[in-house]
């Protein structure tokens, strides 16, 4: 048998291999090793660059949330505070007489209800509510009168109607805000309805728990025990005033709060 340079024979003599098929078949085979190696390195950083995409976007919904949780909690405090400085000057409770009030409190609460939902204006009605109650011991005629019968009563009189009232208004705009009404038709009527839900609310409630008062009583028989003639003589022509200016100067404010919120929303979205 003829030999060549490319052929060898095994100790034995009975095995012919033939040195380029095996060079060949060596090529062939690591080729076929470095295509898998490339295939499972793809494959495997396929899931890594969708796991670190999707990381950045849970980071980006992450900040997103934070920004938009810090800026409620800024609007908040910032209304919070209007509410307190509001509170112990003449914008804020508007003495007529020895008894009667005439309060714009009402205008903070409905506008960051409107703003920012039912929740954030109920929680806008407490700090309303809690500013309401410090009058009662700071000299309010009212107030003294309602805490001379019951601190409990009166702390529920207090609070419990501007919560509510904050709570109302933010549905009262969420449903109108699906309408097709103009946007400041939709402020308008947000800010008169909800100011007529607090009016509504907080005598409710005092005619239910202060009835037998020594002056309801006196009213009451001056007009035949007329419940609504009741109620108009107690609040009828300041309730009127502040559903008037709740509802001009509300919408106004608010138009100008969410124009506001709006470009700093557009702003962070332009940062990102």
């Amino acid at each position: 048998m003829a030999i060549d340079d490319n052929t060898i024979i095994d100790e034995e003599g009975n095995d012919v291999i033939k040195l380029a098929e095996d060079t060949e078949d060596e090529k062939i085979v690591d080729l076929s090793e470095k295509n898998n190696n490339a295939n499972n390195n793809a494959l495997s950083t396929e899931p890594q660059n969708a796991d670190v995409s999707s990381a950045i976007k849970c980071d980006g919904k992450k900040s997103g949330n934070n920004g938009m949780r810090a800026q409620k909690l800024v609007f908040f405090a910032i209304l919070s505070a209007i509410l307190i400085v509001m509170s112990f000057t003449p914008i804020g409770y508007l003495r007529i007489g020895l008894t009667l009030e005439i309060t714009f409190l009402m205008i903070p609460v409905a506008i960051g209800a409107a703003a920012y939902g039912p929740l954030f204006g109920a929680g806008l009605g407490l700090v309303f509510g809690l500013t309401s109650l410090t009058q009662c011991f700071l000299g309010s005629a009212l107030g003294v009168l309602l805490l001379n019968v019951s601190v409990g009563l009166t702390v529920v009189q207090c609070i419990v109607p501007r919560v509510l009232f904050g709570l109302i208004t933010g549905l009262i705009y969420n449903g109108l805000n699906k309408t097709k009404l103009h946007p400041y038709v939709t402020d308008t009527l947000t800010m008169l309805l909800g100011a007529m839900i607090h009016t509504i609310l907080f005598m409710a409630l005092f005619m239910l728990m202060w009835r037998n008062l020594d002056m309801i009583q006196s009213i009451s028989e001056t007009v035949g025990g007329n419940v609504l003639l009741i109620v108009w003589a107690m609040v009828g022509v300041n309730a009127v005033i502040e559903w008037i200016v709740c509802g001009v100067v509300g919408a106004a404010v608010l138009n100008g709060v969410r124009f506001f919120i709006r470009k700093v929303r557009s702003q962070r979205k332009g940062i990102k």
